[in-house]
C-alpha cells in the first residue's frame, strides 16, 4: 500500500471543514515541514485551501488560515514569494477592522515575515513591497496609537521599527506621525508607569528613525533625537529635585546646550504630589531608555556623541543625596519625602545611562572616568544597603572595564577601600554569642589560638551563612569583580587597597555561601 502524501493526509483528515481546521490547527502546524511543501500535485490544493480559510467569515477559520500562511511562508521561500501578493491583500484590510486580538497578532507577524525576508528579491520589493509598505505602516500606526491593549501596541511598534529600517524611503511621509508616536510614549504616564515592553520597542523605533534622513541627513537626525531626549531627561530630573535647590543650581543649561524649559511633548504636571512624582520618574525612565537605544543603534555614518553632556547628566544622577540642607524658603514636607524616596530609582537610572555610555563610547569616557569613580566612592562610603551598593559597584566595574582610567590612583584607591565593607565578612572572624570565636584551643600559657577550619567547624551547619540574601551575594561578587579588573589593569597595583585584596585571597572564607 502506498503511503499517502503528508499534505493529502492533512487535507483529507484535518481540513474537511472550517471548524476542524480551527480544532486541529496545532497538529497541522506541527506536521508541516519543508519536505511537505516540496513540489507535488497536492501543493496547489493546500494553498487554495489556505486562501479559502483566510477569506472565511468565521474569525477562528481566518485565524487558522493566517497561521497556515505564516507557517507555509516560513518553510518555503518559493511559496512565500509566489503567494505574497494575494495573501498580503487579504491580511492588510484586517488591520483596519475590529478583529479579535489573535487575528491581529498573527497578521502582523505574517507581514513582518514576508516583508522582512524580501531583501534578496529586488523584483518582489519593487512590485509587492514598495506599493504596500506605506499602507501597512499607516495601519500599524493607527493600531499603535489607538489600541487599548499594551501587547498589541508593542507588537505593532516592533513591526514598524523593522519596516522603517528595511524601507526608510517609504516612511518619509509618515515621519511626523512616527516621531509623535515615540514622543507620546516618552511623555510618561501616571499613576501607572509605562509598560516596559512597549517602552523598549518604542525606543527601538525611535533609534531607527534616523534612517528616514538618508545617509547624509541621518547623522543630523540622530543627533537632534539625542539632544531632545537628553533635554527631556534633564527637565524630568530637575522636577524630582525641587526641594534640593543646590543640586539644580550648579547645572548650566547653556553650557549643556539644552534649554531649561520643558519639551513640547511634556504635558503639565498634575496637582497631586504623589502622581506628579510618579510621572516625573516615569519620564526619566522613558527618556533614559531612549538615550540608551540611540547609543546602541547602528548608524550609516559616524555621528558626534555629546560625551560631555551625557557624562554630566550621569554624574548629576549619581551625585543626588538626601543630605542637602533645606533652603530658607518653605518646603512641602510631603514633596521632600517623595523626592528622598525617589533616590534609589534615580541612582539606578544613572547606572543604566553610564553603563550604556561606557559600553558604546569606551575610551572616549576616559577623561571623565576619574570624576565618576570619585563620586561613586563617595556614595559607597555613605551606603550600607547591599542592594544599592551592588548597583554602584557595577557602575565602577563598567568604567574600569571599558575605559582607561588615567591619573586617578587616588580615586581608584578610595573606591577599592570602600569595597572592604562588602568583602570584610569573607575574612574577618565571626564571634559567637558568648564573644568567643567559633573554634578555640586552650594553650598551656593560658592563651587561646583560633582555628577556623578545625574539625567540624569548617562544615558546621549551625553557623550563620555568608550571604543570607541575594543582594549581599551580588554585592560581594561585584566587589570582587571590580577589584580584579582594577588590579589586572595595573591601576592600583601599588596601592594599599591591592594589598587588602591579596589578604582576602589568602584568608579563605570561614562561612559557607547560601
Amino acid at each position: 500500500m502506498d503511503v499517502p502524501h503528508p499534505l493529502q493526509s492533512i487535507l483529507q483528515s484535518f481540513l474537511v471543514s472550517d471548524a476542524s481546521a480551527v480544532l486541529f490547527a496545532p497538529q497541522i502546524l506541527d506536521r508541516l515541514s519543508s519536505s511537505c511543501l516540496a513540489p507535488s500535485s497536492h501543493l496547489q490544493k493546500w494553498c487554495t485551501r489556505v486562501t479559502s480559510l483566510m477569506h472565511s467569515k468565521d474569525p477562528g477559520a481566518r485565524w487558522a488560515g493566517i497561521c497556515f500562511a505564516y507557517r507555509t511562508s516560513a518553510l518555503s521561500e518559493h511559496l512565500r514569494v509566489e503567494h505574497a501578493r494575494s495573501w498580503i491583500g487579504i491580511v492588510l484590510p484586517l488591520l483596519s477592522k475590529p478583529e479579535p486580538l489573535p487575528i491581529l497578532k498573527v497578521s502582523m507577524r505574517y507581514l513582518r515575515l514576508v516583508l522582512g525576508a524580501a531583501a534578496g528579491h529586488p523584483e518582489f520589493q519593487r512590485q509587492v513591497a514598495a506599493p504596500t509598505v506605506p499602507k501597512i505602516s499607516a495601519a500599524l500606526l493607527c493600531i499603535a496609537e489607538n489600541s487599548s491593549d499594551a501587547n498589541i501596541r508593542a507588537l505593532a511598534t516592533q513591526v514598524l521599527s523593522q519596516l522603517v529600517m528595511s524601507y526608510p524611503s517609504q516612511h518619509r511621509a509618515l515621519s511626523s506621525r512616527l516621531f509623535a508616536l515615540c514622543y507620546g510614549i516618552f511623555g510618561g504616564s501616571s499613576p501607572q508607569p509605562t509598560d516596559g515592553q512597549l517602552l523598549n520597542v518604542t525606543a527601538d523605533l525611535f533609534s531607527a528613525l534616523h534612517y528616514l534622513g538618508g545617509k547624509v541627513g541621518g547623522v543630523n537626525t540622530w543627533r537632534s533625537c539625542l539632544d531632545a531626549v537628553l533635554q527631556a531627561s534633564w527637565v524630568a530630573w530637575a522636577a524630582l529635585r525641587t526641594t534640593f535647590p543646590n543640586s539644580v543650581s550648579h547645572v548650566s543649561w547653556k553650557m549643556l546646550n539644552v534649554e531649561g524649559s520643558a519639551p513640547s511633548y511634556f504635558g503639565p504636571l498634575p496637582g497631586d504630589p504623589v502622581t506628579a512624582n510618579a510621572l516625573c520618574l516615569d519620564r526619566l525612565n522613558c527618556n533614559i531608555t531612549a538615550i540608551c537605544a540611540l547609543l546602541r543603534a547602528s548608524v550609516q555614518r559616524p555621528v558626534k556623541v555629546p560625551i560631555g553632556n551625557l557624562v554630566a547628566f550621569g554624574y548629576a544622577l549619581l551625585a543626588c543625596t538626601d543630605e542637602e540642607q533645606q533652603s530658607e524658603r518653605p518646603v512641602d514636607p510631603q514633596a521632600r519625602a517623595l523626592e528622598v524616596a525617589s533616590l534609589p530609582q534615580i541612582w539606578m537610572h544613572g547606572y543604566r545611562l553610564l553603563s550604556c555610555l561606557c559600553q558604546a563610547a569606551r575610551k572616549l569616557v576616559a577623561p571623565s572616568a576619574s570624576r565618576l569613580i570619585m563620586i561613586i566612592a563617595c556614595q559607597l562610603e555613605r551606603m550600607q544597603e547591599n542592594s544599592r551598593r551592588s548597583a554602584f559597584l557595577r557602575i565602577a566595574y563598567n568604567i574600569l572595564n571599558h575605559c582607561s582610567v588615567v591619573g586617578s590612583s587616588i580615586a581608584v584607591t578610595r573606591l577599592m577601600k570602600t569595597t572592604i565593607g562588602s568583602l570584610s565578612q569573607l575574612y574577618l572572624p565571626r564571634s559567637t554569642e558568648d564573644g568567643a570565636t567559633p573554634s578555640q584551643v586552650q594553650l598551656k600559657t593560658g592563651k587561646k589560638r583560633v582555628r577556623d577550619f578545625q574539625d567540624g567547624d569548617a562544615l558546621s551547619t549551625c553557623q550563620q551563612v555568608l550571604c543570607a540574601t541575594s543582594d549581599s551575594c551580588n554585592a560581594i561578587l561585584v566587589a570582587l569583580d571590580e577589584r580584579g579588573i582594577a588590579i589586572t589593569g595595573e591601576i592600583a597595583l601599588n596601592s594599599s587597597a591591592s594589598i587588602s585584596l591579596a589578604f582576602v585571597a589568602i584568608n579563605s572564607p570561614s562561612k559557607p555561601f547560601a
